[in-house]
């Protein structure tokens, strides 16, 4: 209690304490004035910057101006100057995050100034005019007091990698008497660690190289008219290897639907959006459950949002050819059958119904005398001996109907094989409606044991260690092939898939680092660790756009915006895309940074090298981050980041090849 009382009266001691310095230090405001700042900046915005002198200053000095002042001009008023500047800000503060944390642990000094003269942080606020080379030719300067190597450009550049400078003329090495190269042979200066040595020429260049990529609107723009003209009645079957389908995105066959590109781009972003939320709730909901084994079940009985591939089957013994939607993550295969229950099946737009009745090679599964149809993922009815299924999906769909067997043809080279499906024979019993452009879905999940009863993925059915699928590109008026047995690529980036307790069905991978253009996005590799519970990398080709952690698609949002030289739109694009880019008023070309993905390991052989569409997306004449964040702190590497690419699924081995352009 004494204690207590001592504790109250210091308290009060120091409130009157406080009370009594108040009064002696006086009224420390200040005071600001509206029509003030408004004249200053109005008189700021209107300066010419071709009239700026150089400033009074003493001898070895240079004159320093403030960036605002040399690009005031790229922005209709103050505050819009000002809102970019305070997101450039916010990632040069995200970068030196990432660099004060990574150099605790470096053993020393040196290591530090290593690696700051190669990957140093985002741009700062003031430059400086300096006179260089003999002919002393004016250059401003961006001043860092972060960096160990100062640079400019230098003419002759090589071929169109040179930007174009607003105010003053590039330096020309070959036209100043006193400029001399480093020879990295004889000199000491060309550190090994940090550049790289050109014995022939004896020169010494940045390991930093040119990583940005270019995009033509005008390109995009034709590329798209073509598309969205094609005729979908002359579709043909594309090349393609023994036991194989034919493949085409499914916005070949919905375009017709959309006034234009942007409006049917846009629909699958929400239908994007809807599959990622599922997604998210069902993982969410996986970890807290029991066991494997529950999660192969639930997978049979309730499925995600539709994809965006689908492949052409010939069914039955009539060969009736069958546009079905390819899933990775789904374990059975199904597809509308005649007869339907009364006005329970959609209508086909580009095929015909297959007709159970009429196919020699169709048989019912016997749920009594056969073990296929567990009571715990489908229904048995004795008095039929039909095995009854449902799947329900996320936005309200539904089809009911039992399993039973027949053959598929390969449209490839007429090879045949039996599998177990779901003959649908109510599709509209949901709150939702089946897209008209397919005829149910061709499931890809994992090859798991065939000791599991009720796994019926069509690899696990077909036995088959590998398959290979060859994505085509969203504007793509042509198809490409799912082929079954033997890798049709002999190159790419190999990728190890990792199990997963909770989820084996989904392809997870050794995800491991993570860079834009140079700099690396740090990131904790326990994430990416497919083993763990809650964590990993996997791909799914039934997503669209791929999705991070959400706290570390931030750092790597601002990581992309540091490197990007545009003004940031502060608005989303299509309730997904955060990081955007208006399109530039009479420039054909517009150039961002690569994303380059890393499995495994740091080295080439392990990289998986994103540009064009795979990095950013056009829409409504903005460039946008083809990326997203969600909840969980799993990633989902989607078929954006992956058009045009082929993938070799080898289950023998456990690797996931990445064969980049090889669908093109």
């Amino acid at each position: 209690m004494e204690r207590l009382l001592l504790l109250i009266v210091v308290l009060i001691s120091m409130d009157r304490l406080n009370s009594v310095a108040f009064s002696i230090n006086g009224n420390l405001y200040f005071k600001i004035n509206k029509t003030t700042i408004a004249q200053t900046r109005k008189d700021f915005m209107d300066f010419d910057a071709c009239n700026l002198q150089d400033p009074p200053m003493p001898p070895n000095s240079v004159s320093v101006y403030h960036l605002d002042l040399l690009e005031k001009s790229k922005f209709k008023d103050y505050e819009s100057l000002f809102t970019h500047r305070l997101t450039q800000d916010q990632a040069r503060a995200t970068y030196l995050v990432s660099e004060l944390r990574q150099s605790r642990d470096k053993k020393g000094i040196n290591d530090q100034i290593l690696k700051a003269t190669h990957v140093t942080y985002y741009q700062g606020h003031y430059v400086a005019l300096f006179m260089i080379g003999s002919e002393r030719i004016r250059n401003l300067l961006l001043i860092d007091t972060g960096s160990y190597l100062s640079w400019w450009q230098c003419a002759p550049c090589l071929p169109n990698k040179c930007y174009k400078q607003a105010f003053n003329a590039i330096y020309n090495y070959t036209t100043s008497t006193t400029f001399k190269h480093m020879d990295c042979v004889d000199e000491s200066g060309c550190l090994n660690s940090v550049f790289r040595c050109n014995v022939d020429n004896r020169l010494s260049f940045p390991i930093n190289e040119n990583l940005y990529f270019k995009v033509n609107k005008t390109a995009i723009a034709q590329t798209r008219k073509a598309f969205m003209a094609f005729d979908t009645s002359n579709l043909k079957d594309p090349p393609m290897p023994p036991n194989s389908v034919s493949v085409y995105h499914l916005d070949l066959l919905e375009k017709s639907k959309f006034n234009d590109y942007d409006s049917l781009f846009t629909h699958r972003l929400a239908q994007d959006q809807a599959r990622a939320t599922f997604l998210s709730r069902r993982k969410s909901s996986v970890s807290n459950s029991s066991g494997i084994y529950d999660q192969i079940l639930k997978a049979t009985h309730v499925t995600y949002y539709q994809g965006h591939y689908v492949a052409l089957f010939k069914l039955g013994s009539e060969r009736v050819r069958n546009f079905l939607l390819i899933d990775t993550g789904n374990y059975l295969s199904w597809w509308q059958c005649e007869p339907c229950s009364p006005n329970k099946c959609y209508k086909q737009a580009f095929n015909a119904i297959y007709k159970y009745t009429e196919s020699s090679t169709y048989k019912k599964l016997d749920c009594v005398a056969e073990s296929g149809c567990l009571n715990s993922v489908f229904q048995c009815n004795v008095d039929s001996r039909l095995c009854f299924y449902t799947q329900t999906y996320d936005n309200g769909e539904k089809t009911i109907g039992f399993l039973a067997t027949d053959i598929i043809t390969f449209v490839g080279d007429n090879t045949q094989a039996r599998i177990t499906f779901g003959c649908g024979v109510n599709q509209v019993s949901g709150t939702g409606q089946f897209a008209n452009t397919y005829s149910g879905i061709i499931a890809l999940g994992k090859r798991l044991s065939s000791r599991n009863p009720g796994i019926y993925s069509l690899p696990s059915q077909l036995g088959s260690n590998l398959f290979a699928l060859c994505l085509p590109t969203a504007e793509a008026a042509t198809g490409s092939f799912l082929t079954f047995n033997k890798a049709p690529w002999v190159y790419g980036t190999e990728a190890k898939i990792l199990k997963n307790r909770q989820e084996p069905h989904y392809y997870y991978v050794n995800l491991y680092k993570i860079f834009i253009n140079d700099k690396e996005i740090p990131v904790d590799p326990t994430w990416w660790n497919g083993q763990k519970e809650d964590h990993g990398a996997f791909v799914d080709t039934g997503t669209l756009i791929s999705r991070f952690p959400h706290d570390y698609y931030i750092i790597f949002r601002y990581a992309f915006r540091a490197q990007v030289h545009y003004p940031l739109y502060q608005h989303s694009i299509g309730g997904v895309f955060d990081t955007c880019y208006k399109e530039i008023e009479g420039e054909e070309e517009m150039q961002f940074p690569s994303v380059r993905l890393f499995f495994g390991n740091v080295s080439v052989t392990q990289e998986l090298k994103l540009e064009q569409d795979r990095v950013v997306k056009n829409i409504n004449g903005y460039y946008c981050l083809a990326f997203s964040p969600w909840d969980l702190k799993l990633t989902l590497i989607g078929t954006q980041q992956l058009q045009g690419t082929g993938l070799t699924f080898d289950m023998k081995n456990n690797v996931l090849t990445f064969s980049v352009d090889a669908c093109d």
